[in-house]
């Protein structure tokens, strides 16, 4: 039935952006500002695609692809790989370089069809992200967890993700950003590689993600390396709209 309205993930993902945005009040700029830190933060990164020094008022002035997302607010299709190597505790000790622990990882689903589903909220990412926390022994994780590189292939996704995993109070994420607390150097980073608005692999993507955090953890980030990071959340994403979520909690320590 939705095939017939030629309904495609960014017209999917519009019709969230704006649920969200409504239930929330989100403002477009605050949207905006995300394209504005994760395109500089990719000035940082020499494996971004597009990094860019821009303005709020180039995103919204940028063309509009499917209300209320412009240009800015999408991220690219990229060409990209990234590979992790999974094992033992006794078999990562003859590694050569410092291994990062998995402590928690979940996956959730929800319903496919769109009239089954508040589409301004995010329940299967609530849920990934509660088991995962348990599982890596998290109670508080605005305290507990130092960074994040969540899937941003659109502006409103990083607000609404953070929301939905209790990094950020409901409806609160875009005055946070405001303020920077999630710039680089602010209390909480997100996306400090640039994101997936700034190069995304698709399919790729959340893998990708993770090796940014990996690189993180051990201190290798280069130009984008964080202050403190000790542990870190990846988060991903498939299906139209955040069907189903992917959280993974990694640390430095087991």
């Amino acid at each position: 039935y939705e095939r017939a309205l030629g309904m495609d993930m960014i017209s999917a993902c519009a019709m969230q952006a704006r649920s969200y945005m409504h239930r929330t009040r989100t403002s477009p700029e605050q949207l905006a500002m995300v394209s504005v830190k994760n395109h500089g933060n990719a000035q940082k990164n020499p494996l971004s695609q597009l990094p860019m020094n821009i303005t709020v008022q180039d995103v919204l002035g940028s063309e509009m692809i499917a209300d209320p997302l412009h240009k800015l607010d999408c991220s690219p299709v990229s060409d990209g790989c990234a590979a992790v190597i999974i094992a033992h505790e006794a078999m990562a000790a003859k590694f050569r370089q410092k291994p990062v622990w998995i402590r928690g990882v979940s996956f959730c689903a929800d319903s496919f069809f769109f009239g089954d589903r508040d589409l301004s909220r995010a329940r299967s990412l609530s849920k990934a992200a509660q088991k995962a926390y348990a599982i890596a022994g998290i109670r508080d994780p605005k305290k507990e967890i130092d960074i994040a590189e969540l899937h941003d292939a659109f502006t409103y996704q990083e607000l609404m993700w953070l929301e939905e995993m209790g990094l950020a109070d409901d409806g609160t994420a875009g005055k946070l950003l405001e303020q920077g607390e999630f710039n680089i150097d602010g209390r909480f980073p997100v996306n400090a590689s640039g994101g997936l608005l700034s190069g995304h692999p698709v399919i790729a993507a959340g893998l990708y993600s993770l090796a940014a955090v990996v690189r993180q953890i051990r201190g290798d980030a280069g130009g984008f390396q964080v202050t403190k990071a000790k542990t870190g959340l990846v988060q991903g994403v498939n299906g139209l709209a955040g069907q189903s979520h992917c959280v993974f909690i990694l640390d430095q320590d087991k």
